[in-house]
């Protein structure tokens, strides 16, 4: 039975009925007071309804669909849209870029050269962790920006591959193209970017491989000149055009990565130790451990090609804590044989640094090797301290509280700062051996002679690396340096030989003889001048 209650007011009750059984409900209800209301009386046949109604709900069904398809359409371009850009400086995204680098090549003659550059700012995690994210943001806008005046009609094809990697596409020959990449470099380097009253200066890479001599495919190209940056960071050489030899040198890199996890259970690695001379008494002041690896098939290593690897892959926190570990052995050995007032110097990676529970480490070997903490030394370079400040502040803090002496390695190399020299709990300052080199000329001996003079007034000891010849050394005796350090006295050498050094080692004899050389040398060359 189909009705609708329309509404019951008291015992009225009025019913709306449709015509098929409109009678047999009239014929049951009849004595009721309520009212029926039939619709086929006033001329609508259900039928009529239903139609219309299913008309309504079809029209209303299609305005939906249409809207939904409307509005996901929208939708997929906005999302096609946000994965091709980057949404902090609107370059192009790296799958947006590869793509244009694919239809670039497909529209490549074999006369239409072109390259692509991958630019890097160099410790660009540093800069957020100091400035914070909203300022390192900022400084990402500028960059792309610069980027963006220095190529200009190439704007269409500039990229941000990831947080502080650039990536852009030039027209022409490779050898043209050096120099804009190279511009791009300099001006970071030159010009100090201010934000809010802060100058800020970074150091930016990168690496620059051409179509077609490096590559033909975009993940060639792409994969080149990211070897060519990788390069460049790492030699600190601001651009690199790749080469071909740079492949086989990342395999080998690989390869080093891989096999150095397992040099120290292979007993590969060992130790070479270089005396320092305290010039004021003539007796060796320190010994510094230097790591060494040989490897059974590619022979001897050196540390600047292996090192940095290890720091990249973090194997240089167990390597380290070797070092660290039999370095502390071997000068208690030397304290037993009667060498009690040399110390052993260490040096310390910012990885190990940082890692977590590096002070217990420290107490562990030093419990463990008996040796007295003040005859202990750690070696960090200068660029350590660009890094988390605050938790390195905190930590050489616990190192000092321990009587360990620290050193600040390769002083003007690359990082120079007056600023940490006053902030961190620093003993000695070792001055970096290109500036040794230099003191042959009258500009090196000026600056040389300046950081000597700050040193000594901010109570450093001060060490000068890196000294070969007898002029080199007379010229810092003359100025007030502390120690020396270098070929000319001793080359790194194994463990007994070292010991033997020790016990013989007298400056003033060292001295004599460097003179009886020079006028040896210059007694020959006037019998040589005489014979022509």
């Amino acid at each position: 039975m189909m009705y609708v209650i329309h509404h019951i007011h008291r015992q009225s009750v009025d019913i709306f009925l449709f015509p098929p059984i409109a009678d047999e409900v009239e014929e049951r209800y009849s004595a009721t007071k309520g009212r029926f209301f039939v619709f086929g009386t006033i001329g609508l046949d259900y039928r009529i309804i239903l139609l219309v109604t299913g008309i309504g709900i079809f029209v209303i069904l299609l305005g939906w669909g249409i809207g939904y398809t409307i509005a996901l359409k929208k939708m997929v371009r906005v999302n096609r849209l946000t994965a091709n850009r980057d949404p902090l400086t609107g370059l192009w995204s790296r799958h947006a870029f590869l793509q244009h680098l694919s239809n670039r090549l497909e529209g490549a003659g074999s006369s239409r050269s072109f390259a692509v550059a991958i630019l890097n700012i160099n410790r660009f995690r540093w800069v957020n962790d100091a400035l914070g994210l909203e300022l390192g943001d900022l400084i990402i806008k500028i960059v792309a920006q610069h980027i963006r005046s220095s190529v200009g009609e190439y704007d269409h094809a500039i990229a941000r591959l990831n947080g502080d990697e650039f990536a852009v596409i030039l027209e022409g020959d490779i050898g043209s193209l050096e120099q804009t990449v190279a511009d791009i470099v300099k001006h970071f380097e030159e010009t100090p970017i201010i934000l809010r009253g802060k100058h800020i200066h970074i150091i930016a890479s990168a690496g620059l491989a051409g179509y077609p001599e490096h590559g033909t495919t975009a993940g060639e190209l792409l994969s080149h000149a990211d070897t060519a940056l990788s390069t460049a960071r790492r030699t600190y050489s601001g651009l690199v055009v790749f080469e071909s030899f740079m492949d086989q040198e990342l395999h080998d890199q690989f390869r080093l990565a891989t096999e150095m996890r397992f040099a120290i259970e292979h007993n590969e690695l060992s130790l070479a130790f270089q005396p320092r001379v305290d010039l004021a008494t003539g007796k060796i002041a320190a010994v510094e451990a230097l790591l060494r690896w040989t490897h059974p098939q590619m022979g001897p290593i050196s540390p600047a090609r292996f090192i940095p690897i290890a720091e990249q892959t973090g194997a240089i926190v167990p390597i380290g804590s070797w070092v660290l570990e039999t370095a502390c052995e071997q000068a208690v050995r030397w304290d037993w044989a009667g060498m009690e007032e040399c110390r052993i110097s260490i040096n310390i990676s910012v990885q190990q640094l940082l890692y977590p529970g590096f002070t217990e480490v420290l107490d562990g070997v030093l419990q463990r090797t008996g040796l007295h903490p003040k005859k202990l030394e750690l070696e960090l370079t200068e660029s350590i301290f660009i890094e988390n400040t605050k938790k390195i502040s905190d930590v050489l803090g616990e190192v000092k509280r321990r009587g360990i002496r620290i050193a600040i390695d390769d002083f003007g190399k690359g990082y120079s700062s007056l600023s940490y020299l006053k902030s961190y709990p620093a003993d000695t300052l070792k001055i970096d051996k290109d500036f040794i080199t230099e003191t042959l000329s009258r500009n090196g001996q000026i600056i040389t002679e300046s950081v000597i003079q700050l040193a000594r007034r901010l109570g450093l000891t001060v060490v000068a690396e890196g000294v070969e010849e007898s002029e080199q050394l007379e010229f810092l005796m003359a100025r007030g340096c502390d120690e020396v350090q270098g070929y000319l006295l001793c080359r790194p050498i194994p463990a007994e030989e070292c010991e033997r050094f020790l016990r013989r080692f007298s400056l003033d004899a060292t001295i004599d003889s460097f003179r009886e050389r020079q006028m040896s040398t210059a007694s020959d060359n006037i019998l040589k001048a005489h014979a022509r």
